[in-house]
């Protein structure tokens, strides 16, 4: 059991905030989204952070099995939980906008691209 446990450890994908990763939505609900980025658990994109602009339900972005690139906001492993943003627009357009951070963070492996 103990050597299932450290097997499994080893394949989670360390992460760190700021982090800029490719998932697959999992689940869509009304004011979030879920993302299995392959990390111990999915990651949360609050309604928040999904557009700059207003979203009324979170399917209006997202549908699940979608494709996405999102940035690492927080990780809590003592309570299991990855708060995720939404990256920038697809070259297509697919309707979604990207917001520039104006935070002081830590660089991450991958910036976001300068408009």
């Amino acid at each position: 059991m103990v050597e299932e446990m450290k097997s499994e450890m080893a394949e989670v994908a360390p992460l760190q905030r700021g982090d800029i990763v490719k998932g697959r939505v999992t689940k869509v609900d009304e004011r979030q989204a879920l993302v299995d980025v392959g990390y111990k658990f999915d990651g949360v994109i609050p309604i928040s952070e999904l557009s700059s602009l207003h979203v009324e339900k979170a399917s209006d972005v997202l549908k699940e099995g979608d494709e996405v690139e999102v940035k690492v906001l927080r990780i809590n492993d003592e309570e299991d939980k990855l708060i995720l943003s939404s990256g920038p627009p697809m070259p297509s357009g697919h309707g979604r906008s990207c917001r520039r951070s104006t935070s002081r963070e830590k660089p991450s492996r991958r910036k976001w691209p300068k408009w």
